[in-house]
């Protein structure tokens, strides 16, 4: 996620795509479409609902979706206009720009993160010009601005902007897309795009021309699945409902069936695991979710998704044994590292392509997680 709430859950971390012989759906992506009625739900959501949960415009938070993103933002600012904070106005702004510096349209990013800037005196440690100041010198390819604005930041309380800012200097020749949150490499951007979620920045050009092709419809099933469902306004609850979402749009991509004909048994599935919001590093969450993933498939063998099912099954594993590992108790870790190798020798055998090569890179790294230097 984005600015300075970016949310590092153990369910998030973490932008494709499926096996599109059986689809109806072109391999190729050329754009985005948010339908109407969708960002007519969106305008009317309330501000945290709209810039901060997954019900809102960060669903749609895909490469080919940038610069809608970045109109459907512009256009709640102006429709809320007079409702919003002064805070909210920036936050916004900002957010709008970071969209338009992902699709690479410099000249509008810079106009939004100009317009993100505060005139009020700030307390708290925050240093938020400095963060939107070194944001601007990095998109005017100014490198020793950029680093006096770093160390302004340096002093404040905002370690998460300060990491930001440190990969814009680190990766400074790279598009914002990447230097934003640091370079993914293309083996753990494949994982991570099919067992968290579809907001994983990975360039479908890094691939085989086969693998290309059904990560671009992969990205094309993950935009176009929009959830009937409204989530809940306050505490936890809506958390759950957001992790729900976010498992459910996981099973549409992967699936062999259509976005509309598979909603609804993705959405009973995630309805019925009620995934966890944070694993909080323990077993208990991947665990579950593991067995469930393995149940399922059993008791579903011809629902849409159910070849995908071994792959998520065989990393949630893997997840499990590390967690036990850690709470020292190694016969269960030893038992969870059992169900992942078998979980993990059923993916490699789909007829998927996608999750073939994804379930070979998830063996390859032998981790829960991608490293955090690539």
């Amino acid at each position: 996620m984005l600015c300075g709430n970016m949310r590092f859950s153990l369910l998030l971390l973490g932008s494709l795509l499926l096996f599109g012989a059986q689809s109806q759906e072109s391999p190729h992506l050329s754009r985005c479409e948010i339908p109407e009625s969708v960002q007519l739900q969106m305008l009317s959501m309330s501000i945290d609902d709209f810039d901060q949960e997954d019900g809102g415009w960060r669903q749609y938070e895909t490469s080919v979706c940038y610069t809608s993103v970045s109109h459907l933002i512009d256009r709640y600012f102006e429709k809320n206009r007079d409702l919003l904070s002064d805070r909210d106005k920036r936050v916004l702004r900002f957010h709008s720009g970071q969209m338009y510096a992902f699709a690479g349209q410099n000249s509008l990013a810079r106009d939004r993160f100009s317009d993100a800037l505060t005139q009020e005196r700030e307390s708290g440690g925050s240093a938020w010009n400095a963060y939107v100041y070194a944001t601007l010198a990095y998109i005017d390819r100014d490198l020793n601005m950029l680093k006096r604005h770093r160390d302004q930041i340096a002093v404040g309380e905002s370690r998460l902007n300060l990491a930001i800012v440190e990969n814009l200097i680190l990766f400074f020749n790279e598009p914002y897309f990447i230097a934003f949150a640091g370079p993914t490499n293309a083996n753990d951007a494949l994982v991570d795009l099919l067992v968290w979620h579809p907001y994983v920045r990975i360039n479908p050009e890094a691939y085989s021309p086969g693998l290309k092709a059904e990560i671009e419809v992969h990205l094309s099933r993950a935009m176009r699945y929009v959830t009937k469902r409204l989530t809940s306004s306050k505490g936890e609850e809506r958390l759950m409902t957001a992790a729900e979402v976010n498992y459910a749009r996981l099973l549409v991509a992967t699936s062999d069936g259509s976005v509309d004909s598979t909603a609804m048994a993705a959405e009973n599935y995630a309805s019925a695991l009620e995934p966890c919001a944070d694993w909080k590093g323990l077993h208990n969450c991947p665990e579950k979710q593991a067995a469930f993933a393995v149940d399922y498939q059993r008791s579903h063998p011809d629902e849409a998704f159910s070849m995908y099912l071994p792959l998520l099954a065989a990393h949630r594993w893997l997840c499990t044994a590390e967690a036990y590992a850690h709470e020292m108790r190694p016969a269960d870790a030893e038992r969870s590292q059992r169900q992942y190798e078998q979980s993990l020798f059923n993916a490699r055998r789909s007829k998927s392509l996608l999750i073939r090569a994804a379930a070979d890179r998830l063996a390859a790294r032998g981790r829960c997680f991608a490293s955090k230097a690539n």
